[in-house]
């Protein structure tokens, strides 16, 4: 079986080694965000454990630009309250949380809806559904924290074989450009993502999708 990788988060929260309530609607599905792909494509020879919403490089012309980006006032108490005890340090592990949802399992769908943007809240998301229109099965776990100063803190997980790769925490800048969502990692890598996206609000919860080709990652903000 063939299977691609795509980008990585945003910023601000794919599972690769560098980087429950679900929604009742179709926009349901699981970034720092690249993505699995349909792999019935034949040139298609990617290893299938590291792909994932930030697994894949971005176009080097989509790089972030905070004055593009939708999100929060990052001098607000809360986003100061989520900075606390965060150290960004480029040469040490990133960030210390862990996950804060189970695995959500891979599922095939007949289409996935088409993104829309939105404004992107600073807090932490974590990913409670995951679908696709190939045929790529597994799993994936993620947790990403919007924080102040455009910064992303994301940890994943995606497995897609027997034993479960070791999950790398990153930190990312971000930013959104439209219906895309850039990210780029500044600790625990140096890789570039750009994902389309939804933020959208669903029975009081807000989600967000990050979308990668045939896979829709979904994340719940808490």
């Amino acid at each position: 079986m063939l299977r691609k990788t795509l980008l990585a988060l945003a910023l601000l929260a794919g599972c690769s080694s560098e980087s429950t309530d679900v929604p009742s609607s179709a926009a349901e599905a699981g970034a720092d965000t690249g993505a699995l792909v349909d792999d019935t494509a034949a040139s298609d020879t990617a290893t299938p454990d590291t792909a994932s919403p930030d697994s894949a490089p971005a176009d080097s012309a989509t790089t972030p630009d905070a004055a593009d980006s939708s999100v929060v006032d990052s001098g607000t108490a809360a986003d100061a309250a989520l900075d606390e005890g965060i150290t960004w340090d480029t040469a040490a592990a990133c960030h210390g949380f862990g996950f804060g949802a189970p695995p959500a399992t891979i599922t095939k769908v007949a289409s996935l809806p088409t993104m829309t943007g939105g404004t992107v809240v600073a807090g932490v998301y974590d990913a409670v559904s995951v679908q696709t229109t190939g045929t790529t099965m597994g799993t994936y776990r993620a947790t990403w924290r919007f924080v102040a100063d455009m910064k992303l803190e994301a940890i994943e997980q995606l497995t897609l074989s027997a034993a479960p790769p070791t999950p790398v925490p990153r930190i990312l800048t971000w930013s959104t450009s439209g219906t895309t969502l850039n990210r780029t990692q500044i600790c625990g890598g140096t890789a570039t993502f750009s994902n389309q996206y939804t933020v959208r609000t669903e029975s009081g919860a807000t989600y967000l999708d990050v979308r990668q080709d045939t896979v829709l990652f979904t994340f719940r903000k808490r």
